[in-house]
């Protein structure tokens, strides 16, 4: 790999040190993606920029937040607070949050991420729900970001959601690997490790091999979209 981002994982809650380290051994071909506390200093954000970061992570889903005011609002502050930086704002938020909240993300300025499939659940997904992703998508400004399908309730769908996903948005599309794989044991709080996941590299590749069936969808999706949303001069 020639780029990488990097995303905080959530149970580093806002320490972003362990970020801050990599970015600095890898220099320009990495860009970060970071985690901040409401109240944190505009100085500081443009320390971040310099060394790299190019998006806020806003994680609704591992703290079970579905409450939609909420959402808004946070996505409503943090549009506010990074857009002017040429900053992203990445969303790890349950599926029918988002539903309830889409006109009001489309209305905002920036840019937006979805993680993990957006967390279409397989009902929505084996209808194409009501085209929602797609038009978001399709947005430009919007991305689907497809990776780890083992988050899912039911990952045997991937293949065909993401070729639905490619082939109608190609430049709405981001890959992810979610190396290295963490997870969440059952009981254990936010910010105390678990066990990763073991998942085959060779799995991983199978899955990219699915959903980009052919160079050009490979080239947008794994070079051409990062490097307009992260900052880099070209594809």
């Amino acid at each position: 790999m020639q780029r990488v981002v990097l995303v905080q994982p959530s149970v580093y809650g806002f320490d972003n040190q362990c970020l801050l380290d990599a970015l600095a051994e890898l220099g320009d071909s990495a860009r970060g993606v970071a985690v901040a506390p409401r109240d944190v200093s505009e100085a500081q954000l443009k320390v971040w920029h310099a060394a790299g970061v190019r998006a806020i992570r806003v994680n609704l889903q591992s703290s079970g937040n579905e409450d939609v005011a909420s959402a808004c609002n946070e996505l409503s502050y943090w549009s506010e607070r990074v857009c002017h930086l040429g900053w992203s704002i990445q969303l790890y938020m349950a599926y029918p949050v988002l539903q309830a909240v889409s006109t009001h993300l489309s209305r905002l300025p920036g840019s937006f991420v979805l993680d993990h499939f957006a967390m279409v659940p397989f009902s929505a997904a084996a209808s194409q729900d009501d085209g929602l992703l797609l038009r978001l998508a399709e947005s430009g400004r919007i991305f689907v970001k497809l990776s780890a399908p083992y988050r899912l309730a039911d990952a045997q769908w991937a293949r065909a959601w993401a070729r639905h996903l490619v082939s109608h948005a190609p430049h709405g599309i981001l890959w992810g690997s979610d190396w290295p794989h963490t997870a969440r044991d059952a009981g254990v709080p936010a910010l105390e490790p678990s066990q990763f996941r073991t998942v085959p590299t060779q799995t991983i590749q199978q899955d990219m091999g699915h959903w980009l069936m052919d160079d050009d969808e490979q080239q947008q999706v794994l070079v051409k979209n990062p490097a307009r949303l992260f900052g880099w001069a070209s594809g």
